[in-house]
């Protein structure tokens, strides 16, 4: 267990000392002295590696984010959402259309992320509700907790609608 200060995790997250410490107390991480856990700093935020200033880039490294496979895509959209649902407390239904969890994404993987709401619904990870008339709102499952953390987590997927979704569209 090291410990980095906030200014260190800013760097590391690549965002200003200010979110690091809004998003710790968010996730209600303790930042006793402004010292965080660096193993939390995942649950923060993405951590990225950058190359060192030192070090070239490999050939072709900038293509090799671009040609991201289809598998890869809907991976990271149903992380992506399910991640923006969990941050922002959206557990039980009637609190979400279906089409505002595809907000934030590019416009070329809308029509992904609303297939990925479907898929999420059929497998349970997600719960939808209509009040009214109104479009169906939807919610995480909150007995399903863990599963959703594991699978933003990067876990191996344990749901086989789901999992044979991602790898096969």
């Amino acid at each position: 267990m090291s410990e980095v200060t906030v200014v260190q995790a800013a760097q590391l997250l690549e965002m200003s000392p200010l979110e690091v410490m809004v998003r710790a107390a968010l996730r209600g991480i303790p930042c006793p002295r402004g010292l965080l856990d660096s193993d939390l700093l995942p649950v923060i935020g993405s951590v990225t590696a950058r190359p060192r200033v030192d070090e070239p880039l490999p050939i072709g490294a900038e293509t090799a984010e671009a040609a991201e496979s289809e598998r890869e895509r809907r991976l990271r959209i149903i992380r992506r959402i399910l991640d923006k649902l969990t941050v922002m407390g959206k557990f039980w239904p009637a609190r979400t259309e279906k089409r505002s969890t595809a907000r934030g994404l590019a416009g070329s993987d809308l029509g992904v992320a609303l297939r990925a709401v479907e898929v999420l619904l059929s497998s349970g990870l997600l719960i939808q509700e209509t009040h009214g008339g109104h479009e169906p709102r939807v919610g995480l499952d909150g007995a399903r907790r863990k599963e959703i953390s594991d699978l933003v987590a990067g876990l191996p997927i344990r749901n086989a609608e789901l999992n044979e979704w991602i790898e096969q569209g």
